[in-house]
């Protein structure tokens, strides 16, 4: 392509070259109406027939006639070879007509070239840069190097273009030190440069644009090798020798002349010494010199644009982007049209235009198969610029462009190179579950908790919940999972990274509620890493996720085994409280072995001291039990502990409520031992406490009721409503129970009004009743009757459905209709 122009200047207006063109058209078509049949054409003539096919670009009939003729049993051994090489000329030439270069095509070609070189054929140095191009497709860059070198060896006629590709190789997919490549660019620009002696014939005569491109790999070799200083003296140099040689007519550009390549490479050195200012000027002037479709005018106005965007002062995007897209309305396709889609990205994304920035950064990547090697624009430039952008982002907290980003990169990344991928897939799986996270945030209603260990008795509570937020939250959290289930898998070799990549697949898993997944991958984990430090949480993790599915039994023996294996470690101790909530889940037949748990932490453990939050929640917990077991002096002994040691606790509020309960329950409980005591001053003792508790219990169901009050309702959660219904109602049961039942009626007025569209109103109804009997007031009690008959009929059937107690409606409507018609008041 190159030489193109040349020969298109010589073949103007010479008729000959039209005939010519329409003969070797028709040559195929008649080569596949007139060809012999392939199992009896002599060997000579299908070798001669192979080599027209080829050199008219009949790429399919020569596939077909070579792989009929290897088919021969004559044509076996040294015989075969001449035709292993045209048929590897032939899906060489056939690949690269239909852009086809890929791992299958390379495996094709290398394997004929391979089969002619075993059974004596010598490939020609054009064979070997074809062979060299199809190992370079398959990956096999060594050889490619090696095959090359051959060819260079051999006395290939484009010496200067192979060099180049030489150099890419090593820069790109060798890893070559800048040093190695340094001094092979030299080779290069003093084989093509203004310099080199009259007698090289190793390059074309129109070499202007490889030694273009050799100064400025120079370029950024020098800035690689922190000797950008060098620059100008180079620059000035080769400047020199150009105006000592032939002149412009002798060595130009693609259309510039070559001093305004030199001033656009004096610009770039400018850009990258952090002279943005005086780099801006003289790329202005210098695009004012040259016509837009010049190519090295693409090549200013990309450089212009990018110093206008990252230059050290106030960022310019749009400015940015109109240089961007003057290139583009000149220059559609090429490099400098791709690098300037890269440079509009980054300028929208920079102004937070992410979808046309993702829409431009599509377009770009669409257009990188098509492009050549370069510093300039490539795979790795992209993939750097959309992972800058991914955490640029993230950062700011822009979490769902951040992902469009990251994921886009995806594509971009090479797994073989195991650094890189692990580099942008844990900036990938980073990015998944904090957007992930920001997605339940929004999703969650803000009083209500979305952990399973919340509801820790009550894991359908927990179901209920989560039902009512969008699920998209869920599958980020999957998708986390995966990108980290695919580090794990793809850092084998980096145990340490491996090992918290797979720890964080089954977090993600466990986090989307996908419990089943996330035992099977804790207890992957366990098995595949039993010595990890890791093992014991994996244990406490299988556990949680029994619990909070409703599984407690699966949860304990899961607990029990950490707690055997791992005693003296904090996972292990911190079972302890989660087996008593499942223990407490499972019935009252396993409170004891609650209690018991809890005391190995309260009393036992010399890890957990009060301040840690493990102590605290047991000491809460605790509470509770001994409460559900009737034990309610130690009850509210250890509830009054609680809530002096932790009175700024949320879960103060309910250990207030329990201790109120505790007295009242207790008695309670003494009223009921009174009546079967036999002895009068036994009675009488009995007795006074009983009003002394009750008393307590009054007395602390009022301050959580002023305190609620005082809070407002409407702030309170659906659990602290619950708290204050009842203090309502077991405050005026405290003042029934000392006979107080003035007093007492008034409150269940209250209550029932708080209760009054839940079948707990009624029960209200039935006290207020009982007090206006007890106080001799046979119409206030028909009244009341009456309301709370009002107030049934009223009421919702689904209230009693999701009502604690197992009265129906039409059992409340019959025991109302039994006391009216019971003429009892």
């Amino acid at each position: 392509m190159s030489r193109w122009s040349s020969i298109a200047s010589r073949a103007a207006g010479k008729w000959q070259l039209p005939a010519l063109g329409l003969s070797l058209v028709a040559l195929p078509l008649s080569v596949a109406l007139l060809r012999p049949n392939p199992l009896t054409m002599p060997l000579d003539k299908a070798e001669q027939t192979l080599e027209t096919l080829n050199e008219t670009g009949a790429y399919d009939y020569a596939r077909q006639l070579g792989s009929a003729i290897l088919e021969r049993k004559d044509c076996t051994g040294p015989v075969a070879a001449p035709f292993h090489l045209h048929l590897a000329r032939a899906h060489y030439g056939a690949a690269v007509a239909e852009g086809r270069r890929t791992a299958n095509a390379s495996k094709t070609v290398v394997h004929h070239f391979r089969q002619a070189a075993a059974n004596g054929a010598m490939p020609t140095a054009d064979d070997l840069v074809s062979l060299g191009h199809a190992l370079d497709w398959g990956g096999q860059y060594n050889l490619a190097l090696e095959s090359y070198e051959q060819a260079l060896q051999n006395g290939y006629r484009h010496a200067g273009e192979l060099r180049k590709r030489i150099i890419v190789l090593q820069r790109d997919e060798l890893g070559a030190t800048p040093e190695t490549l340094d001094a092979l660019v030299d080779e290069l620009m003093s084989m093509t440069g203004p310099a080199r002696p009259e007698s090289d014939s190793s390059v074309s005569i129109d070499n202007s644009e490889l030694f273009m491109w050799a100064v400025e790999e120079k370029l950024f070799l020098l800035d690689d090798l922190g000797r950008l200083h060098e620059a100008d003296e180079l620059l000035t140099e080769f400047s020199r020798q150009i105006d000592d040689s032939s002149g412009e007519a002798g060595f130009k550009g693609a259309n510039a002349p070559a001093a305004f390549h030199f001033d656009y490479l004096r610009a770039w050195v400018l850009y990258h010494t952090g002279a943005y200012t005086e780099a801006e000027a003289a790329l202005r002037v210098l695009r004012n010199r040259l016509e837009p479709e010049d190519p090295l005018s693409a090549k200013a106005g990309w450089l212009l644009g990018r110093v206008v965007l990252f230059d050290d002062g106030p960022q310019r995007p749009m400015e940015a982007i109109s240089f961007f897209r003057n290139v583009l309305a000149h220059h559609a396709t090429g490099l400098y049209a791709v690098a300037c889609r890269l440079g509009a990205a980054e300028a929208l994304a920079y102004m937070r235009q992410d979808r046309e920035a993702i829409d431009q950064y599509r377009a770009a990547i669409a257009e990188l198969p098509a492009l050549e090697r370069g510093r300039v624009i490539n795979r790795g430039a992209v993939r750097a610029s959309l992972m800058i952008q991914a955490e640029r982002h993230r950062q700011g907290g822009h979490l769902a462009a951040a992902l469009g980003y990251a994921e886009l990169a995806a594509g971009l990344v090479d797994s073989s190179r195991t650094e890189q991928a692990v580099a942008h897939f844990q900036q990938l799986a980073m990015v998944q579950s904090q957007y992930a996270q920001e997605l339940r945030r929004q999703a969650a209603d803000s009083h209500l908790p979305h952990d399973p260990a919340a509801y820790p008795d009550s894991p359908t509570k927990f179901e209920r919940i989560q039902a009512e937020v969008t699920p998209d939250w869920r599958e980020m959290f999957v998708a986390a999972a995966r990108t980290y289930k695919r580090l794990a898998e793809l850092d084998v070799h980096n145990e340490r990274r491996s090992t918290e990549a797979a720890w964080l697949s089954a977090e993600m898993i466990g986090r989307a509620g996908r419990r089943q997944k996330a035992i099977e991958l804790y207890e992957q984990f366990v098995r595949e890493r039993p010595q990890n430090a890791l093992v014991p949480r994996a244990l406490l993790r299988i556990g949680q996720l029994h619990q909070s599915a409703g599984r407690f039994a699966e949860a304990v023996q899961s607990y029990q085994a950490c707690y055997r294996q791992f005693p003296k470690t904090l996972d292990g101790i911190r079972t302890l409280v989660p087996m008593a909530h499942a223990y407490v889940a499972m019935g009252p037949e396993n409170l004891e072995l609650a209690e018991k748990t809890l005391r190995i932490v309260l009393e036992e453990s010399d890890v957990f001291t009060p301040e840690a939050p493990e102590f605290g929640d047991a000491l809460f917990l605790q509470g509770d039990v001994l409460a559900r077991r009737g034990e309610f002096e130690r009850a509210i002994a250890v509830l009054h502990e609680a809530i002096d040691r932790y009175p700024s606790d949320s879960r103060v509020w309910r250990a207030r409520y329990l201790v109120a309960d505790c007295y009242r329950q207790s008695a309670l409980a003494l009223t009921r031992e009174a009546s079967e005591a036999r002895f009068e001053g036994e009675i009488d003792q009995i007795r006074t406490e009983s009003q002394a508790r009750f008393a307590s219990a009054r007395s602390l169901y009022r301050e959580l009721i002023d305190e609620y009050d005082a809070r407002g309702v409407s702030r309170l959660s659906e659990l602290e409503r619950t708290y204050l219904r009842h203090s309502h109602l077991y405050e005026a049961d405290c003042l029934f129970e000392s006979q107080e039942y003035r007093e007492a009626a008034r409150l269940y007025e209250d209550a029932a009004g708080m209760f009054k569209d839940i079948p707990a109103s009624l029960s209200a109804y039935v006290q207020m009743i009982h007090c206006h009997v007890f106080l001799g007031e046979p119409r206030q009690a028909r009244t009341a009757l009456a309301r709370a008959r009002v107030v049934l009929d009223r009421m919702d059937p689904e209230a009693f459905t999701a009502s604690v107690s197992p009265e129906s409606k039409s059992d409340w409507a019959q025991y109302f209709n039994w006391l009216a018609d019971a003429e009892l008041f």
